[in-house]
């Protein structure tokens, strides 16, 4: 008898918290620059391409001391930085909504769930800046992509400056040239 009553009430402030909610939202966490996220799905699945001769040309035009040959295969291996923090980060996550919702109630459950987007937002631009999480930490950058970077921003031979492709190009950590990722992490909520 007494369990039933308590199955009840607590079937009661579940019914209670959902009508206080309201609609229902949910938060999106990711690439906010549709620039960028073709970018960033490369870096978290990888790629392999087969060089082509007109590639090859380039990169030996690029004053690369051994350019890949036609036929051969660049690898940019996956650094999956989307997937590695929703591993290491969820159940905290999950834990701090909780935590949230808790501490505020639930009319504040808008409150709790952007908080916890932020977190998720911060805990993905982490791992970017740390090149990986706890748990797995990335590749560092390939010695023919720092020879590229370096190339670049070298002078010519008459002494002109190349064309330099912004960012940091002396790191090997991956996934931090330029910045323009890490920025375009961000995060919404959504009904």
């Amino acid at each position: 008898m007494i369990a039933n009553k308590m199955q009840e009430a607590v079937s009661k402030l579940r019914k209670d918290m959902l009508q206080s909610i309201g609609t229902a939202q949910k938060a999106e966490v990711g690439i906010s620059d549709e620039s960028i996220a073709q970018y960033a799905v490369y870096q978290e699945y990888g790629w392999v391409q087969r060089v082509t001769g007109k590639q090859a040309a380039w990169f030996a035009n690029q004053g690369v001391n051994h350019p890949p040959r036609p036929g051969n295969s660049l690898v940019l291996p996956p650094r999956p930085f989307f997937r590695a923090t929703i591993d290491a980060c969820s159940e905290d996550w999950s834990k701090l909504f909780v935590r949230t919702l808790k501490a505020l109630g639930p009319d504040e459950f808008l409150t709790a769930l952007q908080l916890t987007a932020q977190k998720a937002a911060e805990d993905f631009r982490d791992t970017v800046r740390n090149g990986g999480t706890s748990k797995v930490k990335f590749e560092d950058r390939a010695p023919l992509t720092m020879e590229l970077y370096q190339q670049q921003s070298a002078t010519t031979s008459k002494g002109n400056a190349r064309r330099i492709s912004g960012g940091n190009v002396s790191t090997t950590q991956p996934l931090v040239k330029t910045g323009a990722m890490l920025n375009a992490i961000g995060w919404n909520l959504k009904k």
